[in-house]
């Protein structure tokens, strides 16, 4: 039994309001028995630097095992005390995934 850990980046675009949910997955070099996501970092940013920060949120969600392949869920909001539809922002999350080989 090894232990495998592989980093990836995920970009999330423009979004506007509303909490961003990014699938994703990473594929391992066999049949993977445990896994766990972890976040290592995250950029986010108004496109409108006169915005104040009011809710931030970075998660990872329904981490699964299928096989040789790990996928999870980013979940990833920014809001301003405003609450208005302009409010765009976008960003990137660093992930770390480490799996216990079969």
């Amino acid at each position: 039994m090894s232990i495998q850990v592989k980093l990836v980046h995920l970009d999330v675009d423009r979004t506007m309001r509303a909490e961003h949910i990014q699938q994703a997955h990473v594929v391992f070099p066999g049949r993977v028995k445990k896994a766990e996501a972890a976040i290592k970092g995250f950029r986010m940013e108004y496109e409108d630097d006169s915005k104040n920060f009011f809710i931030q949120k970075v998660s990872l969600q329904k981490v699964e095992t299928v096989d040789d392949v790990v996928k999870f869920e980013l979940h990833f909001l920014l809001q301003d005390d405003n609450d208005h539809l302009e409010n765009v922002y976008k960003g990137g999350v660093l992930v770390v995934v480490i799996a216990i080989m079969a």
